[in-house]
């Protein structure tokens, strides 16, 4: 199993709050040349305000690195965004 598999099926294991509609991860290059992974997370419509908590966002992200990291992925930086259902589409 790739990296990325391990890090999407860490990401179903992780308890969403529900103003989160689904979440992707995608292989990518940081800005240091190095590899790493975007994990975004697609805000549901009408809930976009759920945005600007930051302490809600950063426990989100905190949850995410962790899941990943008890995955055994830890040669990946997970590199986290927020979107909403409108962008993603």
């Amino acid at each position: 199993m790739s990296d990325i598999e391990r890090v999407k099926k860490a990401l179903k294991r992780v308890k969403l709050p529900n103003w989160i509609e689904s979440t992707t991860a995608e292989a990518m290059v940081d800005h240091t040349g190095e590899p790493a992974v975007r994990v975004t997370f697609v805000v549901r419509v009408g809930r976009e305000d759920e945005v600007k908590d930051g302490a809600a966002l950063s426990e989100l992200a905190r949850k995410v690195h962790s899941a990943i990291i008890a995955a055994g992925v830890l040669d990946l930086y997970p590199y986290t965004r927020f979107v909403g259902a409108s962008e993603a589409a």
